[in-house]
C-alpha cells in the first residue's frame, strides 16, 4: 500500500502504467505495488517466454475453432459432463446427487456424454482421446458437446485445463464440499430454468476506494462506461424489458451488497468491481476468505498496514441461510473471486509483490461462490464469473488515450442479457485471449519484433501480456449452460437428500486423502518457497497426535510448535556460532600470510634498491637475508593448503549439520520419534568426533596435537 501521506498526491500515483487489484487481508498492503512497463517487461520476460512457448501452438490452431451455431439449442450444441479420473470411486454418489439437473437437461438434449480425465492431461489430449479427430478445426458438437461442465476442484482437474478447453467448447465448474451442496445446486438450477423467472435487473455495484487509483480506475474506466454503453443499448431496442441500476462508491457498503446478495435487492444480473481480498496460507481464514469482496468502508479509516477486518469486505459467511439468490447470475472483476491456484502465474519481482508463496497448498475455488450456489431450497444462484489469480485492469483501460474500453466486458453482458447461454455469452473473452496469445508469441519470437525500439517492444508486451492474461483468468463456476432468461418450459421431478453426506471436507481427508489445512503442510510450502534468510523460523517436526476418540488440544498444539521452532531457532545459533569459530581464524590466517608475503617482496625490493645506490653492504645484504627467509618460511608453511584444508573442514561440518536437520525433518513417526532423534544424535556427534579428529591429525603442527591426546 502506498504510504497516508502519498495517497492522495495523483501526481506521484499516475508516473505509473499499471495499478494492481487486490490486497492483503493479513498486513493491508496492495498484494502488488504500482509498476511501469519497463519494469513488467524487466521483471516478466523470462517465464513470459517459457508460458508463452508451451501454449503458443495449442492456443494459436484454435483462433478460428470456437462454433457459433445453434448455441442456445441444446438438442443440436449438446451437454456433458466431466470428471476427474482419480475421483471415479467417488463418481456415482455425485452423479446421483446432480441426477434432477441431469435430467433435465436429458429432456432438453439426447447429445449428453460423461467423461473423465487424467490428472495434468492437456485439453489438446483429452480432446483427441474423446473421439474428436480434429481438435483444432471446427468445433463439431457431435464429437463433444459444446456445453462441458466440470465436476472437481482444480488440483484434479486444473485451471488451465478449464481456460484451454473453454477456447474449444463453453466450460463451467462446480466443485462442492457434501453430496447435499451438488443436490441443492442441481435442485436450484432446474428451479431457475421451469419456475418464473426473476425481472429483468441489472445491478452495478462499483467500488472506489479513497486515494485507490486501481478501484479509481475500475469505477470511471469500466462500471460506469459498461453501464451506460447497456443503457444506450436498451435505448435503441437491442435489448428490452431490462432496468439498470448503479450502486455508486458512496453507497457501495457491505451492508448494501448483503440486500443484493439474497436480499430484498436481489437482481437477476449482477456485476460488482473491487478489490479481492488475498490472505497468506498461514491464516486461519485463508480457505473461508480468499477472494471475498472488499467493499467502500475499507479506506474511509486512515490508511495503516494492519490485518483488515471482517467489516470490511463481504464474505462467504456473510451470505445468509435463508438468502434466496435463485436465478441469479453474477459477474465479479476482483482478484481470486473464483478461486485461487497454488502457485503465483504473475510472477514479479520480490520488491513489489506482497504476496506470500505459494498461494494455496493446494488449488480451490473461492468458497463465496460455493456458498452461493449451494443455498437450499432452491435459492441458489445460477452461476458466478470470475477470476482466478489477480484481475487486472489493463485489459479496460488504454494508458495512451486514458479512456476505459470495456469492450469484451460489453459483448459479453449483452450476448447474456438478450438471452444466450452464459458459457456463449463468454466467448468473447476466450476468442480475445486467444487472439492474444497469437500475438504475443509473434511479438516474442519474431526477429523483425525483436530489432524494434526497445522502449516500443516493452509497450507492446506489456498491452499484450496484462491483456492476455486478464481474460484467461475468467472461470464460470456453475453450469454453462444455464442463461438469464427461462430456457425452458419442461418441468422436472426434483428429488433432493436430506441427510447431508460428506464427500470432500476443508476440515478431513478429502480427493487422494489429502488434508488441506495441515499445519505441517502449511509450514513446509511456506519454507520452501522464501528465501534461506526467512527459513530459520518456519520449520517443522511431527504433529502431538490426539487420543484415540478425542481431540487434541489447540494449546499443546501451540506449545509443541512453538517447540520445535525454537528447537530448530538453537540449531541454527549453534551451526552459525561454531561457523564463526573457524570461519574468524581462516580470515585472521589469510590476514598474516598476506602480510608475510608482502613483508617478503618488500624486503626484496629494498635490497634490490640498496645494490644500485652508494651505501654500506650490509643494508643489501640484511634486507636480501630477509626477503629469503621470508619467502622460504613462507613456502614451507604451505599457506594454501592449510587455507585449503580450513574450507574442506567448514564444508565438512556444513553436511554434517544439513544431514542432522534434513533426518530430523523426515522423522515423523510419533511412535518412534524419541529413539530416532537420539539414534540421529549419537551419529552426528561421532561424525563430527571423527571430523575432528582427523583434522588434528592433518595438521602440520603434529607435536602439539600429540601432546593435547598424551594429556588425554
Amino acid at each position: 500500500m502506498l504510504p497516508a501521506n502519498k495517497m492522495n498526491q495523483k501526481s506521484e500515483i499516475e508516473d505509473f502504467d499499471f495499478y494492481f487489484n487486490g490486497l492483503n487481508g493479513d498486513t493491508g498492503d496492495y498484494l502488488v505495488t504500482p509498476a511501469n512497463q519497463a519494469e513488467l517487461f524487466t521483471a516478466f520476460e523470462a517465464s513470459v517466454k517459457k508460458e508463452v512457448s508451451e501454449e503458443a501452438e495449442e492456443v494459436s490452431r484454435e483462433l478460428a475453432a470456437r462454433w457459433d451455431g445453434s448455441h442456445n439449442d441444446l438438442a443440436i450444441a449438446g451437454w456433458g459432463i466431466i470428471y476427474a479420473a482419480e475421483d471415479e470411486a467417488h463418481w456415482p454418489k455425485i452423479e446421483k446427487a446432480l441426477e434432477p439437473l441431469i435430467d433435465h437437461r436429458l429432456g432438453q438434449t439426447e447429445n449428453y456424454k460423461t467423461y473423465k480425465v487424467g490428472k495434468d492431461q492437456p485439453a489438446f489430449v483429452f480432446m483427441k482421446d474423446n473421439g474428436v479427430r480434429q481438435p483444432a478445426a471446427a468445433v463439431n458438437p457431435m464429437e463433444m458437446p459444446y456445453y462441458l461442465l466440470i465436476v472437481g476442484g482444480p488440483k484434479e482437474i486444473s485451471f488451465t485445463f478449464q481456460y484451454q478447453l473453454d477456447v474449444r467448447r463453453a466450460v463451467g465448474r462446480i466443485h462442492f464440499d457434501s453430496l447435499q451442496e451438488y443436490a441443492n445446486y442441481a435442485h436450484s438450477v432446474v428451479a431457475a430454468e421451469t419456475g418464473s423467472p426473476r425481472p429483468q435487473k441489472g445491478t452495478f455495484f462499483s467500488v472506489a476506494n479513497n486515494g485507490d487509483r486501481a478501484t479509481e480506475l475500475s469505477d470511471q474506466q469500466l462500471v460506469r462506461p459498461l453501464m451506460a454503453e447497456l443503457q444506450d443499448d436498451i435505448d435503441n431496442a437491442r435489448i428490452s424489458n431490462w432496468e439498470l441500476d448503479l450502486i455508486p462508491p458512496s453507497e457501495a457498503l457491505k451492508p448494501v451488497l448483503k440486500k443484493i446478495l439474497g436480499g430484498s435487492d436481489t437482481p437477476s444480473l449482477l456485476f460488482t468491481a473491487s478489490h479481492g481480498l488475498h490472505l497468506n496460507i498461514d491464516n486461519p481464514r485463508h480457505l473461508k476468505d480468499m477472494g471475498a469482496l472488499v467493499c467502500q468502508e475499507w479506506g474511509q479509516d486512515e490508511y495503516k498496514p494492519v490485518p483488515i477486518p471482517t467489516k470490511y469486505y463481504f464474505s462467504a459467511d456473510d451470505i445468509a441461510d435463508d438468502a434466496n439468490l435463485n436465478g441469479l447470475i453474477s459477474f465479479h472483476f476482483a482478484c481470486f473471486g473464483a478461486g485461487t491456484p497454488m502457485r503465483n502465474q504473475f510472477p514479479f519481482s520480490r520488491r513489489n509483490t506482497k504476496i506470500k508463496h505459494p498461494l494455496a497448498l493446494d488449488p480451490f475455488v473461492a468458497a463465496l461462490p460455493k456458498r452461493m450456489l449451494s443455498q437450499s431450497d432452491g435459492c441458489g444462484s445460477l452461476a458466478f464469473v470470475g477470476h482466478v489469480e489477480r484481475a487486472w485492469n489493463y485489459s479496460f483501460y488504454r494508458i495512451k488515450d486514458e479512456i476505459g474500453h470495456p469492450g469484451t466486458f460489453h459483448d459479453s453482458l449483452l450476448k447474456l442479457m438478450q438471452g444466450d447461454r452464459l458459457g456463449h455469452a463468454l466467448k468473447y473473452f476466450n476468442e480475445q485471449y486467444a487472439a492474444l496469445s497469437e500475438n504475443l508469441t509473434t511479438l516474442m519470437f519474431s526477429e523483425i519484433e525483436k530489432n524494434k525500439a526497445v522502449e516500443l517492444r516493452q509497450k507492446e508486451f506489456g498491452k499484450l501480456w496484462t491483456e492476455r492474461n486478464d481474460v484467461r483468468s475468467y472461470t464460470i463456476i456453475g453450469d454453462p449452460a444455464v442463461c438469464l432468461s427461462k430456457c425452458s418450459e419442461e418441468a422436472t421431478d426434483i428429488e433432493v437428500p436430506t441427510t447431508p453426506i460428506v464427500v470432500s471436507t476443508f476440515d478431513g481427508p478429502a480427493h487422494g486423502n489429502r488434508v488441506i489445512n495441515d499445519p505441517v503442510r502449511i509450514q513446509m510450502a511456506i519454507k520452501q518457497s522464501m528465501s534461506n534468510e526467512e527459513h530459520d523460523e518456519l520449520d517443522f517436526m511431527p504433529q502431538p497426535q490426539p487420543q484415540p476418540g478425542g481431540t487434541l488440544n489447540e494449546s499443546v498444539l501451540a506449545a509443541w510448535q512453538q517447540h520445535t521452532v525454537d528447537g530448530y531457532k538453537n540449531n541454527q545459533k549453534m551451526f552459525e556460532e561454531t561457523l564463526a569459530m573457524y570461519k574468524y581464524p581462516y580470515r585472521l590466517t589469510l590476514l598474516f600470510y598476506s602480510i608475510w608475503f608482502l613483508t617478503g617482496i618488500s624486503a626484496f625490493i629494498l635490497a634490490i634498491v640498496f645494490a644500485f645506490q652508494d651505501g654500506s653492504p650490509w643494508q643489501e645484504g640484511i634486507f636480501g637475508s630477509i626477503s629469503i627467509i621470508t619467502f622460504i618460511a613462507f613456502f614451507w608453511a604451505k599457506p594454501l593448503h592449510s587455507m585449503e584444508e580450513n574450507l574442506i573442514l567448514i564444508t565438512r561440518l556444513g553436511l554434517i549439520f544439513t544431514s542432522y536437520w534434513a533426518r530430523t525433518m523426515n522423522t515423523r513417526d510419533a511412535e518412534t520419534f524419541d529413539t530416532d532423534m537420539t539414534k540421529i544424535t549419537h551419529e552426528t556427534v561421532e561424525e563430527l568426533d571423527k571430523l575432528l579428529k582427523l583434522y588434528r591429525e592433518s595438521s602440520r603442527f603434529t607435536f602439539f596435537s600429540k601432546r593435547e591426546e598424551a594429556e588425554d
